[in-house]
């Protein structure tokens, strides 16, 4: 199963905001992030692998 994370805050709490023909909005729960780009990983492996890295 993928998971989508948040390219800013790496929270897990990503939502559809937006899609349509031209494309897909995200946001996150967690930091109100709005926008196109989020990070998607196959595993909980990866995700632990990004939470290792600083912020921002």
């Amino acid at each position: 199963m993928k998971t989508l994370i948040c390219p800013i805050c790496k929270s897990d709490r990503i939502n559809l905001y937006l899609g349509g023909y031209a494309g897909m909005l995200y946001q996150c729960s967690s930091c109100d992030y709005i926008g196109p780009v989020v990070i998607e990983v196959d595993n909980s492996d990866a995700l632990k692998e990004l939470e290792g890295h600083p912020k921002g």
